[in-house]
């Protein structure tokens, strides 16, 4: 299948805190360049940072809206949940969790509870020691554009981006790997629960495929705590969900792409995915997901 799609991508450091975001073409072998050489400011010495390429939820599932995917009724991970995550790793998922549920709402019109999930975000902030992201203010702000897509967008994109920088800046790369992961599977199981058949061609189930890439850079992430307990046990959940995208067959493929007005001979990395392929990713999403969400993970 031919990659198509974009989206833009989150990138973070485990060496600076440095966030930000990149239109990208839809992956390819730029999705493994997550070397960055750069030159310290202070004391010109060259240094090696290291960026780990997610696509932003919030994006992901715009990609998914422009291309006809439309949102459903019950997916998400109940608000009331919150009350069942009592450890740091719970929490700390499950805030990634929560905000790729909150970019599902603004995407797919399904405003009716998203109240609820900011409050759970500012609850899950205040006990992860980062409750600057979500203050009172956010809460007002939410109130008062409950009805603009793009407004809500823009503020869990900034809850996103503030909790990422708090932690990153703060020396807690551990918690914040943990968000991601969280982050990174609930959105690829509301994905397949949205585009529920599988379809040859299909721009959607392309799109979804390609979440190899995202899947690979978050594992690489995960590796870099190996003296966490908390990480090991998470990646360990997860790794049925990697497993799967590592069965899928990559194909280099020579492109023409645009950059910058300009044409330019490259290659293109494209995931293949057939049926058998898609419903084991679905059912396997389901399953990793229940294992973050619900009272498992202590």
């Amino acid at each position: 299948m031919k990659k198509t799609g974009s989206y833009s991508l989150f990138l973070f450091s485990v060496l600076l805190a440095a966030i930000s975001f990149t239109s990208c073409g839809g992956g390819g072998e730029d999705d493994h360049n997550n070397m960055s050489d750069t030159l310290a400011a202070d004391t010109g010495e060259q240094i090696i940072e290291e960026y780990y390429q997610i696509p932003l939820p919030g994006d992901f599932f715009a990609s998914l809206r422009a291309l006809g995917v439309n949102g459903k009724s019950d997916l998400l991970n109940p608000a009331e949940n919150i009350s069942n995550y009592t450890t740091s790793a719970e929490k700390a998922v499950n805030f990634g969790v929560y905000c790729s549920d909150l970019f599902y709402c603004s995407n797919f019109n399904q405003k009716a509870d998203i109240l609820k999930y900011f409050e759970n975000l500012k609850r899950l902030a205040d006990d992860l020691g980062i409750s600057s992201v979500v203050t009172d203010q956010t809460m007002k702000e939410i109130e008062n554009n409950l009805g603009n897509t793009d407004s809500l967008n823009r503020i869990t994109s900034t809850v996103f981006y503030d909790a990422t920088s708090s932690l990153e800046s703060s020396g807690q790369g551990s918690t914040l790997a943990l968000i991601i992961a969280g982050g990174l599977t609930e959105s690829i199981y509301l994905s397949t629960r949205m585009v529920n058949s599988y379809k040859d061609g299909s721009a959607a189930i392309q799109l979804i495929a390609d979440q190899k890439f995202p899947m690979d850079n978050l594992y690489s992430y995960l590796n870099k705590y190996p003296e966490d307990g908390r990480v090991a046990q998470i990646a360990d959940r997860i790794a049925p969900l990697h497993e799967v995208f590592n069965s899928l067959t990559e194909t280099p493929k020579d492109t023409v792409n645009n950059r910058d007005g300009r044409k330019v001979i490259g290659s293109e990395t494209l995931i293949m995915m057939n049926a058998d392929d898609y419903k084991k990713l679905t059912v396997t999403a389901a399953d990793v997901r229940n294992s973050l969400t619900q009272k498992t993970a202590n």
